[in-house]
């Protein structure tokens, strides 16, 4: 069941079937956008499917459905193990295309490259680009094994990983850079800040909060270990603040960017996003 919750406030939820697939984002309209094994949602402030209904797919995804705008209409791709399908936003099937490999989850971009639409892909040692409108590759790059995660830039498609306790960029041509943060563990999450693009990633005893242009714009050391989700939000007035969730007290921690603890609340449920 998916819960709309303001402030402390109950405004809606909504039954989803099927397991949720990658991470709940945002459509290009603004829309929550939900994709799990059978369907994607787009979801309202109202809690309703913007269609009255959501998008059924006839393949199973391995990542979470990407929304674009392109010449004026707004479009979703998803990718299986095999192909990628592009959609109209009501859900017909505008084409697809046959992919070389399986793709790797949190690792699919969809970006204007010197106006190609092109979707960047990464699978288990390559990344590939292709051409959508004219369904053929563009090039192929070398990855590492390792986890990375996709991030869409000013500069083209980039993925974010680490390698030997360092965390490291590749973008569309293949090319590795170092960025700062300490010997890094695991990301826990790459998200967008207004125009920044920021790579939340833990080390043995911290979090550090890095732009993909290789800012640290902040670490926190919490008092626990267990750090189920962390994100970086702005306030109305232009403050960031950092939230972590302790996953054994269930507990949500606020921070501010120099690290002072600026409240703590219990919640109930296993999985939290806020958008």
């Amino acid at each position: 069941v998916l819960y709309g919750i303001n402030g402390d406030e109950e405004k809606w939820k909504k039954t989803i079937s099927g397991t949720i697939v990658g991470k709940v984002g945002l459509s290009a309209a603004n829309e929550l956008l939900i994709t799990t094994t059978s369907e994607i949602h787009q979801i309202n402030r109202g809690g309703n499917d913007i269609n009255g209904s959501s998008v059924k797919l006839t393949a199973t995804p391995v990542t979470e459905a990407v929304s674009y705008s392109w010449k004026g209409a707004d479009y979703l791709a998803i990718a299986s193990e095999q192909q990628l399908t592009v959609l109209t936003k009501a859900g017909a099937q505008k084409s697809t295309i046959k992919l070389p490999f399986a793709p790797r989850k949190n690792s699919f971009i969809v970006w204007s490259n010197a106006g190609e639409l092109t979707a960047t892909i990464a699978g288990k040692t390559k990344g590939i680009n292709l051409s959508i409108d004219r369904k053929r590759k563009l090039n192929e790059f070398t990855l590492p094994e390792n986890d990375v995660w996709g991030v869409k830039t000013s500069n083209g498609a980039l993925f974010v990983g680490i390698k030997q306790a360092q965390l490291i960029t590749i973008n569309h041509k293949g090319v590795v850079s170092n960025l700062s943060g300490g010997k890094a563990v695991t990301i826990k999450d790459v998200i967008t800040n207004g125009k920044q693009q920021i790579i939340i990633v833990k080390t043995a005893s911290k979090i550090s909060f890095v732009t993909t242009d290789n800012k640290v714009l902040g670490s926190i050391t919490p008092g626990f270990n267990d750090i189920s989700s962390a994100s970086l939000q702005t306030t109305i007035g232009g403050k960031s603040i950092i939230t972590l969730l302790d996953g054994i007290a269930n507990k949500n921690y606020i921070y501010a960017l120099n690290g002072q603890l600026i409240s703590e609340e219990s919640f109930d449920g296993s999985n939290i996003s806020t958008l």
